[in-house]
């Protein structure tokens, strides 16, 4: 009975021992590459659903800039025309699709026009803000601008799952550079200044809330500011 050879050897293949080493190395590695993969899905994912979140936010205080901006001016008192404002609502005279028949009196705007009545409506907890707007109906030379909110108003969500906090700040005190908070609106308040905070549509807590804070100048203000300005 002869030896066996190496030839012999080799023939005889893998042991058992042999094949569970493999085995268990190749399972290593797969499961570093399924994770990697799983993990970058999961870190795509959130990045959309977080530029997604941010772009509800910009679009919403795009809104709401737009329509304080817009607020028309009381001539009388070169004050805005801001009806009523708490810290998660706003209604004001904007001077959006102004009409050209004029009031004969009242709050018709320094544009000509008697102006839309807008309010932005939202909450210190997340929920939906809305933009209500009220379109006026009077007829040419009444005695004031009217409007008639069971006919001329159509309400919008703006964005859902979202904080909104308001407040009036006045002109800034020369000496720090910083406006000064104010519950009263009078000729020296400059701007209202918007907070919005925006939470991810999918509720994930591995997705940061989309925040947003803006100063934004009230018209009249600014029509102030530029008249004294070119007055010297």
């Amino acid at each position: 009975m002869g030896s066996r050879t190496s030839t012999d050897r080799n023939d005889a293949g893998f042991s058992l021992l042999e094949l569970t080493i493999v085995i268990g190395l190749l399972s290593v590695v797969m499961a570093a590459v399924l994770g990697g993969f799983i993990g970058l899905q999961n870190a795509t994912s959130s990045n959309v659903v977080r530029q997604q979140t941010i772009q509800q936010a910009e679009l919403a205080m795009q809104t709401i800039s737009k329509d304080i901006r817009a607020t028309a001016d009381n001539q009388a008192t070169d004050t805005p025309l801001i009806l009523t404002m708490t810290a998660t609502s706003i209604q004001m005279d904007a001077n959006i699709d102004t009409l050209d028949n004029n009031a004969a009196s009242g709050n018709a705007s320094a544009y000509g026009g008697c102006p839309d009545q807008i309010t932005i409506s939202g909450s210190a907890t997340p929920g939906a803000i809305t933009e209500t707007r009220t379109h006026p109906n009077n007829s040419a030379g009444a005695a004031a601008c009217t409007w008639n909110t069971s006919v001329n108003t159509y309400t919008r969500t703006l964005v859902t799952g979202a904080t909104l906090n308001l407040s009036y700040y006045t002109l800034a005190d020369p000496t720090t550079n910083t406006p000064a908070q104010t519950s009263t609106l009078a000729t020296t308040t400059a701007s209202v200044q918007v907070v919005i905070t925006v939470n991810p549509s999918n509720g994930s807590s591995q997705v940061t809330p989309a925040y947003l804070k803006q100063m934004v100048p009230l018209a009249a203000f600014t029509s102030w500011q530029t008249n004294s300005n070119s007055n010297g």
